[in-house]
């Protein structure tokens, strides 16, 4: 826990960006993001630094500076519908990463979209509830010749 009482996962994916609003309207418009916390810089009021919260995860991103460089980083987010938030994101101009794709041998269906500061966000929705091992039997028979 940070001094002013808010909890921090135990795990907490943090990005390094130029465009830290960009970032922010990304989160909300897409993932349905919630601003936790905002620092502004006070000389010209841009976020400087932010903890969002989707569902039940928090994400942290700070503006690039000092000895801080931009990174791109790749996240797993759970969805509702990701085939559907997937072509309403292409088709308002989000970079499409990968087309909606089901796997059989995991029960789920995956898509790919990229945010404006060059992240990818792999978007997946749970089809089936299936067990450890029927993962690992249906990934053996996909083996298969």
């Amino acid at each position: 826990m940070v001094p002013d009482g808010r909890d921090i996962p135990g795990v907490c994916p943090f990005y390094i960006t130029d465009d830290v609003e960009g970032f922010i309207d990304f989160c909300r418009t897409w993932l349905q993001g919630q601003v936790a916390h905002l620092l502004t810089d006070q000389a010209t009021g841009t976020a400087r630094y932010a903890e969002i919260k989707v569902g039940e995860s928090l994400l942290m991103v700070t503006r690039t500076g000092n000895s801080l460089a931009a990174t791109r980083n790749h996240t797993m987010v759970s969805v509702e519908d990701c085939v559907s938030l997937y072509g309403r994101a292409v088709a308002a101009g989000v970079v499409s990463v990968q087309a909606p794709v089901s796997v059989h041998h995991s029960g789920e269906t995956y898509a790919g979209i990229a945010d404006g500061c060059g992240n990818v966000w792999w978007l997946s929705t749970r089809t089936e509830r299936l067990s450890y091992r029927e993962q690992q039997e249906r990934y053996q028979q996909k083996r298969q010749p």
